[in-house]
């Protein structure tokens, strides 16, 4: 206290944050809220850490925002009579498209789908389909037909069969699958195949009676139309939301 003969050199500063207490669990992230340092715990599985702008704390938030995700894919290498792909239709998304890359029957083929509800394909007579097929027969000659069912026990294509050797590639896009009061559900689909070594188009749309009641779709069932096996190289489920 002899300020005469003595200076402070040194003082005691404000005391901070135990980060040892603050972070209590494998996975937790520090950081700063309005006040002071904050735990983050781990976020759900495959979430991404989403900052929310200056004056707000950050986030785990779903990878692609969650309005358009991914949702399952995998491939059917060893031949068999059909691919089930089930489960995944739910509330979460209104809209829902799939990718196949390579569908081969073992023998020339059609391709047909049936919807699942309840985990298991719907074989009843309540399936509709209209489509057009358009392929080149040479340099200068382009050929079109159309096609379709209605009350069949599947969606299934046009008459001409598919190669066994030469990819076949499809896309499809589900309405509303999940919905459980008035069917209003669709199925749009446009494919790509080889007949007789041309490349053929095919443009179709599909739904289904109102004997499907409210029981909501639950997934499909592909499988070549005339009982062969098939195989395919990829297929990828993804989910849209509005």
């Amino acid at each position: 206290t002899v300020t005469t003969y003595w200076n402070q050199m040194s003082a005691k500063g404000t005391d901070g944050t135990d980060i040892s207490t603050t972070l209590t669990t494998q996975g937790d992230i520090l950081y700063r809220d309005g006040s002071g340092l904050a735990r983050l715990g781990a976020g759900t599985s495959g979430y991404y850490l989403k900052t929310q702008g200056t004056g707000a704390n950050p986030v785990w938030a779903e990878a692609g925002g969650g309005d358009y995700v991914k949702l399952a894919s995998g491939t059917q290498t060893s031949a068999a009579g059909s691919l089930v792909i089930d489960g995944y239709f739910t509330s979460d998304y209104h809209v829902y498209k799939l990718f196949i890359v390579d569908w081969n029957p073992s023998s020339a083929d059609h391709f047909a789908m049936r919807l699942n509800t309840g985990g298991s394909q719907n074989s009843n007579s309540v399936y509709r389909y209209n489509g057009v097929n358009i392929y080149k027969d040479s340099s200068s000659t382009s050929q079109g037909s159309t096609g379709g069912n209605w009350d069949n026990d599947r969606f299934r294509t046009a008459a001409d069969d598919y190669n066994t050797t030469r990819g076949n590639g499809m896309e499809f896009t589900f309405y509303n699958p999940a919905d459980t009061g008035d069917k209003d559900m669709f199925v749009d689909f446009s494919i790509n195949w080889r007949r007789n070594d041309n490349a053929t188009w095919q443009r179709g749309v599909g739904g289904f009676t109102t004997d499907f009641g409210t029981t909501a779709v639950t997934g499909v069932t592909i499988f070549p139309n005339g009982g062969n096996n098939q195989t395919v190289q990829h297929w990828a489920l993804y989910g849209l939301k509005f």
